[in-house]
């Protein structure tokens, strides 16, 4: 196969898997499976070890959900962690609109290498950071840790797109959210969206944390409500 063929072959590929996840991305309901599924993909499409999804707000990274090779998905909410992307060079990329891609972190850009003890730690040797943008700010990226370096140049070609569209997705999801909260007045600790077919439950707001991010991860409503009435609930 010539190069201008193998190029065609990873571009064609490449847009049947963007259309296929934005097409099941959208007939998913609960907003985190719709997530976690996406990253799923996205670490078998490029052979990565880890895919994360993390919120920008207030100058702050939120880790809200992650894909982990071998590892089962467990609904509710992800606990708060430490996010090694935080690092004023990486963000001053980002906000551009520009991806970062670190084929090898021994080689890595002087104005990045704020992040590379921690990425060491994590047993990371190449990663790729999309940015997840709306209406040209950064709301949020996605770290694919460990990509193949075959697989990777689909992801590229299709980075901006998968960025802008994921984007919006989350936006809509926070304006839904908003309105929710609008219509249950002031006088509340805690806001949760509950599925009692499935057990699955979202965290609306906590006043507590002020962030679902910062929850920690249970399996289901039910186990949530009872750790919390062994806890607070006097018999």
């Amino acid at each position: 196969m010539s190069c201008k063929e193998n190029r065609y072959e990873i571009l064609k590929s490449a847009y049947e898997f963007l259309n296929r996840q934005m097409s099941l991305f959208e007939r998913t309901v609960e907003i985190q499976s719709a997530e976690y599924r996406l990253l799923k993909e996205i670490g078998r499409y490029v052979l990565a070890s880890k895919v994360q999804l993390t919120r920008y707000q207030e100058k702050n990274y939120f880790l809200v959900n992650e894909w982990k090779q071998n590892k089962e998905y467990q609904a509710g909410i992800m606990e708060q962690e430490k996010v090694f992307i935080n690092d004023p060079g990486w963000t001053r990329t980002l906000k551009k609109g520009s991806y970062v891609y670190i084929e090898d972190i021994e080689k890595m850009d002087e104005s990045l290498k704020g992040a590379y003890q921690e990425l060491k730690r994590e047993k990371i040797n190449s990663i790729f950071v999309l940015p997840v943008r709306d209406e040209h700010q950064l709301i949020g990226i996605v770290t694919v840790c460990n990509p193949d370096k075959e697989k990777i140049e689909g992801l590229i070609e299709i980075s901006e797109i998968l960025g802008n569209w994921l984007g919006y997705r989350l936006i809509k999801n926070d304006n839904r959210i908003q309105k929710i909260l609008s219509g249950l007045g002031g006088d509340y600790t805690a806001a949760y969206m509950i599925n009692l077919d499935t057990d699955y439950f979202e965290v609306v707001i906590n006043q507590e944390t002020n962030h679902a991010a910062k929850q920690k991860k249970e399996p289901g409503f039910e186990t949530y409500v009872s750790k919390y009435a062994d806890k607070y609930v006097l018999e």
